[in-house]
């Protein structure tokens, strides 16, 4: 609560204080719903079923902006990967977990059958837009302010096909053989299939960002390597 909703009130205040123009926002995609079966892909206009504490934190930042009389732009996001796209440890992280196992000779520890899919978008494609907006919000651009926008790759990937882009990389980079351990998960763990669309955004962004999963992965594990 202190991270997700008090800050953002916190920043709103200071920003009505000191006339802020523009508000731009880092939401997620969890405001949609978590563990829910829906009809996929999720796009801006879908109902907001939100089901878990994180969730609903996000939420309520965004109805805190939406009445702060703050031109806002916010940013439904994807699952981030790469170095530096979490606050918490890399063992939460499920690319960076991963590329950590394969680098201590640990198995890939997947629940279930790893057929469930995912939506991975790139941190730093995400920062490259970021700043590409906050361009456009300099100039005044209508066309981004007041607006919610998804922020994904538009199509799922699933956590097996994630392990086997992994293995393959290893076994060419460093000749190292990497193993898969499967485990039954337990209740809850493994969410439903969800993606975003992406139209609304690649309409006002026609050149937008976006790292392919194999070249993100391969970027992380150098990355990971450094401090590993």
């Amino acid at each position: 609560m202190m991270s997700n909703v008090y800050s953002t009130y916190t920043l709103l205040d200071v920003s009505l204080k000191y006339n802020i123009k523009n508000f731009i926002f880092s939401s997620t995609y969890w405001v949609y719903s978590t563990n829910l079966t829906r009809q996929m892909p999720l796009a801006e206009s879908s109902p907001l079923k939100t089901d878990s504490v994180y969730g609903s934190e996000k939420l309520t930042s965004e109805y805190l902006i939406k009445d702060s009389r703050i031109p806002y732009t916010i940013l439904r996001i994807a699952n981030l990967y790469g170095f530096g796209s979490g606050a918490g440890s890399l063992e939460e992280n499920l690319i960076s977990k991963f590329i950590l196992s394969a680098f201590r000779n640990k198995p890939l520890t997947i629940y279930g059958t790893g057929k469930q899919k995912i939506d991975l978008i790139y941190v730093e494609d995400v920062a490259l837009l970021i700043k590409y907006l906050v361009n456009r919000l300099d100039k005044s651009d209508k066309n981004i302010k007041n607006q919610i926008f998804n922020i994904g790759s538009g199509s799922p990937i699933s956590i097996i096909q994630v392990a086997q882009i992994i293995k393959k990389i290893f076994k060419r980079k460093y000749n190292k053989s990497t193993s898969f351990n499967f485990i039954a998960a337990p209740s809850g763990k493994i969410w439903p299939n969800k993606w975003l669309s992406i139209k609304k955004i690649k309409k006002e962004i026609k050149d937008f960002p976006y790292t392919l999963i194999e070249e993100g992965i391969d970027k992380t594990i150098e990355n990971l390597k450094i401090i590993n």
